[in-house]
């Protein structure tokens, strides 16, 4: 099957999911010691890892071109959670960490914005034949 070339939009937004991928694999792997440490339930942490193959898997489609709809509704749900933290923050008088805000809603609304930008596929040179 004949895969054509990535465009740079599509790169950069695979370039991302890796990133949030990566993000939610170390997430999982916290996670996965406070419970091996019996201080925590086990199902955060297997929703983290499964939320982490749902990006790697977004990732590769991504990078074929592909824009699914999993990618979507997990991008919006990273800016609810993020939005509900920094809620919570603002009630219990804490300030939230700068870098904290940049990535956990920076991130998902980026490539959210990736997300709604028209594939240019299919649109090459038009053949115009001139009759004399």
């Amino acid at each position: 099957m004949d895969v054509p070339e990535p465009t740079g939009t599509d790169r950069l937004l695979r370039l991302l999911l890796l990133c949030e991928a990566m993000l939610a694999v170390v997430t999982t792997l916290e996670s996965a010691v406070v419970v091996a440490a019996g201080m925590g339930l086990p199902l955060p942490s297997l929703l983290t890892g499964v939320v982490a193959v749902a990006l790697c898997l977004s990732a590769r489609s991504a990078g074929r071109g592909g824009r699914p709809r999993l990618t979507g509704w997990l991008q919006w749900a990273f800016v609810a959670g993020a939005l509900v933290d920094l809620v919570i923050a603002a009630l219990v008088s804490y300030p939230p960490a700068p870098l904290g805000v940049v990535v956990r809603l920076g991130l998902p609304l980026t490539v959210l914005a990736l997300l709604r930008r028209p594939t240019r596929r299919g649109i090459g040179p038009v053949a115009v034949a001139v009759s004399p």
